[in-house]
């Protein structure tokens, strides 16, 4: 039986200066989001003005979602919410399991010693005994 993985979802996020990240969390959670991971706040220097500031809080946190809709409704509020500056929602890649690591060095394995042939072989050996 197969174990089923939720799409992980990543939200990068610039608030303003002196703003809680509570801001951030308290919709994460009214958007019927649930929350896997939170970075830390970290203060940035912008490289242009962004809505008049040119200092900010950057953070970020990885969710998933039971109805992808519910991203659509948590974006739209943030973008709303007159102290977060910008955000950002990536879909992260999935991890990869055991098998298809195995599968793809197999596989890499396999690709190698099909491009070797007899001539180069032989050149390989006159090489190593001259």
């Amino acid at each position: 039986m197969e174990k089923e993985t939720k799409t992980i979802y990543e939200l990068g996020y610039l608030l303003k200066d002196g703003v809680e990240k509570s801001v951030v969390l308290d919709l994460l959670k009214a958007s019927s989001l649930d929350l896997v991971h939170e970075g830390e706040l970290k203060d940035i220097r912008l490289a242009y003005e962004i809505k008049k500031q040119t200092t900010g809080q950057f953070g970020y946190l990885h969710f998933t979602a039971e109805n992808p809709e519910n991203i659509k409704v948590l974006s739209d509020k943030l973008e709303m919410t007159p102290e977060v500056l910008r955000i950002l929602v990536i879909k992260l890649p999935k991890p990869e399991t055991k098998e298809k690591k195995q599968k793809k060095a197999a596989k890499t394995k396999v690709e190698n010693i099909e491009n070797l042939s007899n001539e180069k072989l032989e050149e390989k050996l006159e090489e190593l005994v001259s």
